[in-house]
């Protein structure tokens, strides 16, 4: 089932290196993925290192994207390293979160124990509800039996959330960005939407 993904705004940016904008690393992006295609997924054989962050070693994904790893709950999905960096200082126990140099993409990744006393739709059913209760629009949502996808937007951002439950653990990403650069980031969601999951290595 293809994941839409609908509107959302602006961002503040925070001091960062003089790195190529946003847009121009997007843009090299999306002419990598019409050039190779989407693939089939393929095995990833590389072993995560300390960091948790590896080079894809049989490209199913565009050049400039790495596979991150966390050893402790056990799930991963790719990233445009060229876009996204680790930022060690606001990652905590529990949490990582990406930037892009300028703090206009942020991609947060999370996960806890889950011991199946609520069911997936009902935890859907509780994220939409949380979304609404804090001032978001939802302009998206489906659940299956292991996931669910609720997006939409929020302070004239948006927003790209994703849940994976396996193995009693219950991970999350929750991609943001402006409405601006909606067209630029839907291949980049995709990409790393299809690639979250549990124990792939």
């Amino acid at each position: 089932m293809h994941e839409t993904i609908v509107p959302e705004g602006g961002a503040a940016p925070l001091a960062a290196p003089r790195w190529p904008s946003a847009a121009a690393r997007l843009v090299a992006i999306g002419i990598v993925i019409v050039a190779m295609g989407c693939g089939e997924r393929r095995a990833i054989d590389d072993a995560v290192s300390d960091d948790g962050v590896v080079e894809v070693a049989q490209p199913s994904y565009p050049p400039g994207y790495v596979v991150f790893g966390d050893d402790r709950f056990g799930y991963s999905f790719v990233y445009p390293d060229t876009l996204l960096a680790l930022s060690a200082e606001d990652s905590v126990a529990g949490v990582r979160r990406f930037v892009s140099p300028e703090s206009t993409v942020v991609l947060t990744a999370s996960a806890e124990r889950w011991d199946y006393s609520e069911a997936v739709p009902a935890a859907f059913r509780e994220r939409i509800r949380r979304r609404q209760s804090e001032g978001g629009v939802v302009t998206y949502s489906t659940h299956r039996d292991s996931s669910f996808v609720v997006s939409g937007t929020v302070d004239a951002r948006i927003y790209y959330e994703k849940s994976i439950f396996y193995d009693s653990t219950s991970a999350r990403i929750v991609l943001t960005y402006p409405i601006g650069m909606r067209s630029a980031m839907d291949s980049v969601v995709t990409h790393i939407s299809h690639s979250f999951g549990g124990r792939i290595w």
